[in-house]
């Protein structure tokens, strides 16, 4: 079967034609040459096996034969070639992309190919043309092949096994991306690249991608990082993916009910009354609710509302409050019952004015596009008529090509009409977050400030300096080492910081660029900082306890420390007006850090 796909359905015709052709005129030409007597028995059958003889060569010294003879031993011998070119196919193959990869550095090592590393190879080449990419699969019919086969050298073979990993020249990669299909899979492999003796001779560190798809495994892996993966390994980084939290991220991020149509923050926007919509529930859903509680912390005292609306809501809310049993602190979730596709509700109609904006989730294209339009047409038929407002954000699951289909074949993109005429925008579940952009140069922007952020938080004078500091420059920024304090912090640790990082645009619009160092101002709004932190904590896992007060002995420091990492207590997730000074202090300390570092640099340096 694997030679039938290497020559091509025309390739084994003319095969097939040549060999009838090598025997056809093997078999008359012998019978010319042959005496027409009794004293050859079987004479047509002999002549028939000397023609066979023709593909091993037999008897291939030079004689009286006929023109026919020749040309049949001829083909006869080009046909023996082939089949053995055939059979040393695979190796020679093997060998050509094995020399390749020797002069490769610097390149992408992609272990497994799916629908996510497929997607990501496509941005890759697209963005840099020159990139190397060295693919690692263990299925050689993958349906994936054909369409990377041009883009990327492919070894077929195990990622668990060393061999294959140092023949992918995973010593001087600069970036792998593990996506298998199985997240237990995807861990062992990036405990076995952690583990590899070469990538510990590495000059520089190899930024490792792990996608990982249930929310269970990525919390334990989160929580328990050092257990499955060497922290102080400094050649070998890696980051956690997930593709329905990447997705919500980029919703949020870039249409948040925060953000304009035009993808900057809103300067009119009402933190006082945030309201919008979402229709559907799955998980980019659930993911993107948890982004809200978190990110959407806009004021003091009233709670961002948000209408769900799914057919089976009881169900859906059940289990959200199954896992999340706290975020009534910090959304108020409306829940209504879709009775069917008109969109109906006596409920919401006379508060349709009042939604901000709309959201729709679905696991099916065609669904996701059809209740976007259904959803429009509630508004318009309750808000003046309207056929743009409020904005309305579409996320597509990619099961469907047709999308893709209407982008390509049109002068006016699908997307771009829907966003114009109707104010849906479109976002795409896999081709928006299986990105170079976002999997590596926005998480490197998002990361520096991160750094940034936790280097200040940690030194109360370098805080003092930073606020004085007039000329703050990226030069300044290199000769503070940031990345000493950052090598020192947990996983989740690290998320909170990029938590922090990615709330400065949310921040930047309570406080306005103008008042950045009125601290009557921003003293109004530290509670917002501690409540975002909060629920933060409270969707890591974290809950409200107290910890060991006399810590004057190891045992009770030690006990206090398992406390707070292991069992995941804290104190502190408590409402602001029972924080002890100090504490509150420390929330207006992370409100200055961000808001100095945003105006410091250009927006496009340090957000995603």
């Amino acid at each position: 079967m694997k030679n039938v796909k290497a020559f091509g359905a025309i390739g084994v015709i003319l095969i097939f034609f040549a060999f009838c052709l090598v025997v056809t005129l093997g078999t008359t030409g012998y019978l010319l040459v042959t005496p027409e007597d009794k004293s050859i028995p079987y004479r047509f059958w002999q002549c028939l096996y000397a023609s066979f003889q023709m593909f091993i060569m037999e008897g291939g010294g030079p004689g009286n034969y006929s023109g026919q003879i020749l040309t049949a031993r001829f083909i006869a011998a080009a046909l023996a070639g082939l089949g053995v070119l055939s059979l040393l196919y695979g190796y020679l193959s093997l060998s050509f992309r094995i020399i390749r990869i020797l002069f490769y550095s610097n390149h992408y090592v992609i272990c497994g190919l799916g629908e996510i590393t497929s997607r990501f190879i496509e941005d890759l080449k697209e963005d840099k043309p020159k990139a190397k990419i060295v693919v690692i699969e263990m299925n050689p019919d993958s349906d994936y092949i054909a369409s990377v086969k041009k883009k990327a050298i492919i070894l077929y073979g195990n990622a668990m096994d060393e061999r294959i990993l140092r023949l992918a020249g995973i010593r001087k990669a600069s970036y792998n991306f593990i996506a298998t299909g199985s997240d237990d899979m995807n861990i062992r492999i990036a405990n076995t690249i952690s583990d590899l003796k070469q990538i510990r001779t590495r000059k520089t560190k190899l930024i490792g991608i792990l996608h990982i798809a249930e929310w269970d495994n990525l919390n334990v892996l989160k929580d328990n990082l050092e257990f499955f993966h060497d922290s102080e390994n400094r050649f070998f980084e890696l980051i956690i993916y997930n593709m329905y939290q990447a997705c919500a991220q980029i919703i949020f991020d870039k249409h948040g009910p925060h953000i304009d149509n035009k993808g900057i923050n809103n300067k009119g926007f009402d933190e006082s009354n945030v309201c919008i919509a979402i229709l559907g529930f799955n998980k980019t859903t659930e993911a993107f609710l948890i982004e809200n509680m978190i990110l959407g912390q806009y004021h003091t005292d009233n709670r961002m509302k948000i209408y769900l609306i799914e057919k089976n809501i009881k169900n859906c809310m059940a289990d959200f409050q199954y896992k999340f049993p706290f975020y009534s602190k910090y959304l108020e979730i409306i829940p209504v019952e879709l009775e069917n596709k008109e969109l109906k509700f006596s409920s919401l109609e006379n508060i349709a004015t009042e939604i901000q904006k709309g959201y729709v989730f679905a696991d099916h294209d065609a669904a996701v596009l059809e209740q976007a339009k259904i959803l429009r047409q509630f508004f318009y038929n309750h808000s003046n008529m309207d056929l743009t407002v409020p904005p309305i954000v579409a996320c597509l699951y990619e099961e469907a090509d047709f999308v893709h289909l209407m982008d390509t074949n049109s002068k006016n993109s699908f997307e771009k009409e829907m966003k114009k005429k109707l104010g849906i925008t479109l976002i795409y579940l896999l081709t928006d977050t299986c990105t170079n952009e976002k999997l590596i140069k926005s998480y490197q922007k998002t990361e520096f400030l991160a750094k940034m952020i936790n280097y200040y938080y940690c030194d109360q004078d370098a805080i003092n300096k930073l606020v004085k500091e007039k000329n703050f420059s990226t030069k300044a920024i290199q000769e503070l080492h940031i990345d000493q304090e950052w090598k020192k912090l947990s996983d989740r640790l690290k998320d909170s910081n990029r938590y922090a990082a990615r709330h400065i645009p949310v921040k930047n619009i309570l406080v306005g660029e103008k008042n950045v160092d009125n601290p009557k101002k921003s003293k109004k709004l530290i509670p917002i900082e501690h409540n975002r932190w909060c629920a933060e904590k409270e969707v890591f896992g974290y809950s409200y306890g107290a910890w060991p007060e006399n810590e004057n002995s190891e045992k009770e420091k030690a006990a206090k420390d398992t406390a707070k990492k292991l069992l995941k207590i804290h104190p502190l997730i408590d409402t602001f007006d029972k924080l002890p000074q100090k504490e509150k202090d420390k929330d207006y300390d992370i409100f200055r850090i961000t808001m100095i570092l945003n105006n410091n640099f250009k927006r496009d340096q340090v957000y995603v």
